[in-house]
């Protein structure tokens, strides 16, 4: 009996120290962590996301304090939230087959993507981090493109790309034949 008992000690420690260290990750953490059930109507469709935890992370994406989320729906923090984000975390909940999502926040204008999970049957659980500033730089980097694109059209220049890292020359349809290679 006091061998078994040393071991249950033993093992309760373990886990304290272990449930202390998770909830030093859940509070230190970088990405934005949310775990919710999914709300489902008559026929088994999600049709809502209702909180069950999240980190201080998600609240600073939020501008709420956890008390101010955690047991109410998303549409209830966020009424303007797009159908296809609350199918998709449903889904996620509802088969437990993982997701990466991509969302614009429908006040913020903020864009976020998330990885999903389901870690128990109905249950759904993000990290989301803010992608804003990379999906503004793909846009400006695609704008430039084009219109580097549009200004070698209109001065009928050709281009070519020399990677001497890679030992590959790439050269357009135009500066082909303009050195007479076409």
């Amino acid at each position: 009996a006091v061998l078994v008992f040393l071991l249950v000690r033993r093992a309760e420690r373990r886990l304290q120290r272990n449930e202390a260290a998770l909830q030093l990750l859940f509070e230190k953490m970088f990405g934005a962590f949310a775990l919710q059930e999914v709300v489902c109507d008559e026929s088994g469709r999600p049709v809502d996301l209702r909180y069950l935890a999240v980190n201080p992370a998600f609240e600073a994406i939020a501008g709420l304090p956890a008390n101010a989320i955690v047991g109410r729906t998303m549409r209830e923090i966020l009424p303007e939230t797009e159908e296809h984000l609350v199918e998709d975390l449903g889904r996620v909940a509802v088969t437990g087959q993982a997701a990466h999502v991509q969302n614009r926040h429908p006040v913020k204008g903020r864009w976020y993507e998330a990885s999903a999970y389901s870690p128990a049957p109905g249950q759904v659980a993000t990290v989301s981090r803010d992608i804003t500033a990379q999906r503004e730089i793909d846009q400006a980097r695609q704008v430039a493109e084009e219109r580097l694109r549009l200004a070698l059209a209109g001065a009928e220049l050709g281009m070519w790309d020399w990677r001497a890292d890679l030992g590959t020359v790439t050269v357009a349809e135009r500066w082909a034949a303009i050195i007479g290679r076409r």
